[in-house]
């Protein structure tokens, strides 16, 4: 039986939240993404763009991204294999910034298929940024990813 895609699952990153490739693929993912498509086939990518973990140097460099409660506390968007994940607040200007240039690194990478995971975490029921509701927050984080991706 063919099949026209080979996509990296979970695995790669640094940590939910780092989206860098990890020592399990020495030589880059541009090159793992070049050894796929000279298979003839698609290479595909694993993402969560809009959870981290705690531990992840995007949580301890920006708690202001994190989604917060009315009271001002973490919005947990579940448990993973890392432990408790939060959701990254979708209404944040800088949020959408930095999920469309994550988006525009795995294209370059070499990535044409993405499998994006949790993306309810962009859409839990709580009030974004300056009192943005959450459907809205999300259809623009959707958007933004959309256009990043291209064809």
């Amino acid at each position: 039986m063919r099949f026209d895609v080979i996509q990296l699952d979970d695995g790669w990153e640094l940590n939910v939240g780092d989206w860098e490739v990890n020592k399990k693929f020495p030589s880059g993912m541009t090159s793992l993404a070049d050894r796929i498509r000279k298979t003839g086939r698609i290479a595909g990518l694993w993402l969560a763009p809009f959870m981290v973990t705690l531990k992840s140097t995007l949580a301890r460099q920006h708690p202001d991204w994190l989604l917060r409660d009315e009271r001002g506390q973490l919005v947990r968007a579940g448990l993973c294999w890392n432990g408790t994940t939060y959701a990254l607040d979708t209404g944040h200007p800088e949020v959408l910034e930095w999920v469309e240039a994550l988006i525009h690194k795995v294209y370059g990478w070499g990535f044409e298929y993405l499998k994006l995971d949790f993306l309810y975490a962009g859409a839990l029921p709580v009030n974004r940024r300056n009192g943005l509701q959450r459907e809205l927050a999300y259809r623009q984080a959707m958007q933004r990813i959309r256009v990043a991706a291209g064809k």
